[in-house]
């Protein structure tokens, strides 16, 4: 059992992000006004062993405290429950993990997720998922040693996210893969995937679908690099919802009617990468890429393709202290045209990118450690309003028992 407590005094330099995540998001975001807030999180770590078994339980409670603006203070808190079983012999194992969480802003508890199979494409949300709402997720992996260089696994994940506010559609997402790999040298195995993916939208008529195939390659040219290489193909298939708008007595617009639309195609490669190199025993780099669909919860129906690529560089300096470097990107491409004050119709297209730089320093008390973060994000669109550059800055420390 592993309790710890985590206190930090923050920065913010754009809180009309923060403003946008807990009212609404007609608000520009493109006008900063900055704040300072102080964060404490608990959290309960909990790992039991028994043979070829464990059980594992997180759990965290934090609260944000703004200075100036404390119409934003909120609360972040979840449960992570998982449980591993392995046959003797190692030809079969079975994890499965489940989650619940509240959030505002930005989500993910990333340090609790067990398996790591949600297909999120990076560990950032695009300014229109950063509402208010409680999220179920489950998340399950089974591998099987078919024949002596043959291997499988199936993965499977269910995400639920509910929304506060009835401007957001709720969902639901499972995610089905299996995979053939083979193991044709030491240092390589190739491999192939088919999967499915089913998103219940609100704004959908009836579960969108997205189907894939993959072939790829794990590739270890040395001790020191490992290589992940994937492509192949992805269709994304739905039905949206013709809404029908009109005025309430007060003048407000309302929602009067709605009916199916066409049923909508859209196909493109799919791939993965990612590429670690541990350069020395202080010093490893990663690199990650990948592409997919998805509908986003502002609006009805409205899909996108996104892409995304991830860099990462951590450094230990001393015994004692640590860094790191994360850069980010990602692009929504959206299908849905959209109309202008002056009728203008277009595609749009979000660029996202964000830089982090971290540092760690484990102090001469083995219970306490202090960290540093800089984060700046700088999100664009081809809707002026849209635009946003956000810097925070956070100093903190956390204690361990």
């Amino acid at each position: 059992m592993v309790p710890t407590l985590s206190l930090s005094y923050n920065y913010d330099d754009n809180v009309n992000l923060r403003k946008r995540a807990v009212n609404d998001t007609s608000e520009p975001i493109n006008e900063n006004e900055s704040d300072t807030y102080y964060n404490y999180r608990l959290s309960l770590a909990l790992t039991r062993f028994a043979g070829n078994r464990n059980f594992r339980t997180n759990l965290w409670y934090g609260e944000d405290f703004y200075q100036s603006f404390d119409e934003l203070n909120g609360q972040n808190y979840g449960v992570n429950v998982g449980y591993f079983w392995g046959r003797p012999g190692g030809n079969t194992t079975f994890d499965i993990s489940a989650g619940y969480e509240y959030a505002v802003d930005r989500a993910g508890d990333y340090e609790n997720r067990s398996l790591g199979t949600n297909t999120s494409l990076t560990n950032f949300e695009t300014v229109s998922e950063r509402v208010e709402r409680n999220i179920l997720s489950t998340e399950a992996r089974i591998t099987h040693q078919i024949l002596q260089d043959v291997g499988s696994q199936f993965l499977f994940g269910y995400y639920e996210t509910m929304y506060d506010s009835d401007v957001y559609n709720d969902r639901r997402n499972l995610d089905y893969t299996l995979e053939l790999n083979y193991d044709y040298s030491i240092k390589t195995q190739p491999y192939a995937r088919i999967g499915m993916g089913l998103d219940d939208d609100e704004g959908f008529v009836e579960n969108g679908e997205k189907p894939f195939w993959l072939v790829g390659v794990r590739y270890r040219p040395t001790e020191k690099t490992r290589i992940d290489i994937g492509i192949g193909w992805q269709e994304y298939t739905r039905t949206t919802w013709l809404i029908e708008y009109g005025r309430d007595e007060d003048g407000a617009i309302i929602e009067t009617g709605r009916t199916p639309g066409e049923k909508t195609t859209n196909d493109n490669i799919k791939y993965t990468a990612s590429i670690f190199y541990d350069a020395t025993q202080k010093t490893t780099f990663s690199l990650r890429a990948g592409n997919g669909y998805d509908s986003v919860s502002a609006g009805f129906g409205r899909s996108r393709q996104e892409n995304s690529v991830s860099a990462t560089v951590r450094h230990q300096t001393t015994p004692r202290i640590n860094q790191s470097i994360l850069v980010n990107w990602r692009k929504d491409e959206y299908f849905t045209d959209i109309a202008t004050d002056d009728e203008e119709e277009f595609i749009e297209v979000k660029d996202t990118y964000r830089y982090e730089y971290r540092i760690d320093y484990s102090t001469r008390r083995p219970w306490m450690s202090l960290f540093g973060t800089i984060n700046y994000e700088d999100g664009s669109s081809r809707f002026e309003t849209e635009n946003y550059h956000q810097l925070q800055v956070s100093l903190g420390a956390k204690l361990r028992y």
